[in-house]
């Protein structure tokens, strides 16, 4: 019985397998392509990337500070009506 479900729905180590090899191939191209980059080159992404990075968290704390303030508004009206 064992044998069969094995079979039909494979070992722990293909099912794991079959979820990383589109993974690793991935990494295995943006390898191919980082690695005829030049040190400078490499540099330059880096800094693209921190750039991208802190733009996007800048966005994140602006979106956190609008709703703290909204929600600290909300709570001053409602413990006045209080």
């Amino acid at each position: 019985m064992i044998d069969f479900f094995k079979k039909y729905f494979g070992n722990k180590s293909d099912r794991d397998m079959k979820e990383i090899t589109p993974l690793a191939s991935k990494i295995h191209i943006e390898y191919e392509a980082i690695s005829k980059l030049s040190t400078d080159q490499l540099r330059q992404k880096t800094i693209d990337f921190k750039a991208k990075i802190a733009s996007f968290l800048n966005e994140e704390e602006s979106e956190i500070k609008e709703l703290r303030n909204k929600l600290e508004n909300d709570l001053e009206r409602n413990c006045k009506k209080i």
